[in-house]
């Protein structure tokens, strides 16, 4: 949610330079994911470095480089998709509703909040698209294989 006040703060100079014809929108957009990647990197680090060990998961070293990973992919699918609201918004009132209500698509049909089995049949299609269950699939079979459970 932090990514659409930030996007929306720099529209006006990405529409007069594109207005002018001085860049095309691929090298303004592509900057400026390129300099995000190290906060982050440094974002995800902190929180899997501090909670991988203290939930007590699986002390192998493999296992917390893959979850270091998976959340990595996750804050960017999360990231790229505000800013892309942000950006088909255009204005801080409607990318707030809009942003609102995808993370409540998000959280609903990820897989946490409501299991494959609780989503009606017309709207199965959404949990199938939704990045988010892919990610918590994976870090699901991340930690429950060497339980066993999986």
């Amino acid at each position: 949610m932090a990514e659409l006040s930030m996007t929306i703060a720099k529209l006006p100079v990405f529409y007069k330079q594109r207005k002018l014809l001085f860049f095309p929108p691929w090298a303004y957009a592509l900057p400026a994911w390129i300099l995000k990647i190290p906060i982050t990197c440094l974002e995800v680090a902190v929180w899997v470095f501090i909670t991988y060990y203290v939930i007590g998961y699986d002390p192998n070293v493999e296992r917390l480089f893959k979850q270091y990973l998976l959340l990595l992919l996750i804050n960017q699918m999360a990231s790229a998709l505000f800013r892309f609201i942000a950006g088909f918004g255009r204005s801080l009132t409607i990318v707030n509703t809009f942003g609102s209500f995808a993370l409540v698509m998000l959280f609903a049909l990820g897989g946490f909040v409501l299991s494959r089995e609780d989503i009606k049949k017309w709207r199965i299609w959404g949990y199938w698209i939704s990045p988010l269950m892919y990610g918590q699939n994976a870090i699901v079979v991340n930690e429950l294989e060497r339980v066993g459970v999986m």
